[in-house]
């Protein structure tokens, strides 16, 4: 299956101009099939609701998944959460943040994984020299991998701690499935709200 996504994904990158805008809908429907799969061969019963109001994901009958992605370039990257209400509403219970290579290609370059309290102070706007798109989406996850790179483009004020332990402890973050509760187990959204 992931090998037929992935063909989808580099036919349409070649098909498409430098200039063009990227299908970045069918890149995140990619990597919403592509951690369900993840989920799956771990153990876990998912469910895909991709092209619904509400999380990308349901495992286990109950604990919600978001899904980002974002491209990354040689400094890092960013995943947007629009405005911040997914995480303020808390509309997901684990989020997962998938990297991918700028070229476009569908070989993730990292896979973030997140309980949503992890993320909290992302649901705070971000001022115009850090959001691309300040008015629609200034609430973003920056992803860098230098620390001096990071603060020097860093107004105080829109210093994230959560994006500091990225770049310190990366290990916290990065394939961390075990963050996930399992079902029987007494972790989940309950513990966590």
């Amino acid at each position: 299956m992931v090998h037929d996504l992935e063909g989808v994904l580099s036919e349409t990158r070649k098909s498409s101009s430098k200039h063009e805008r990227k299908d970045t809908k069918l890149r995140s429907r990619y990597a919403e099939y592509l951690i369900a799969l993840e989920l799956a061969q771990q153990g876990f019963d998912v469910q895909v609701k991709s092209g619904f109001k509400g999380p990308d994901l349901i495992i286990n009958g109950k604990d919600r998944i978001e899904v980002k992605t974002a491209d990354y370039d040689k400094r890092g990257g960013a995943f947007s959460f629009g405005q911040g209400t997914q995480i303020a509403d808390k509309q997901f219970d684990y989020c997962i943040c998938i990297g991918f290579p700028e070229d476009g290609s569908p070989k993730a370059k990292e896979i973030l994984v997140f309980a949503r309290e992890e993320l909290r102070e992302i649901s705070e706007p971000r001022g115009k020299n850090v959001a691309r798109y300040p008015s629609t989406n200034p609430c973003i996850l920056i992803r860098s991998y230098s620390e001096e790179d990071y603060l020097r483009s860093m107004k105080k004020t829109d210093i994230r701690k959560i994006e500091l332990s990225l770049i310190h402890h990366l290990s916290d973050y990065l394939n961390r499935w075990d963050k996930i509760a399992r079902v029987g187990s007494n972790r989940g959204r309950d513990e966590q709200s």
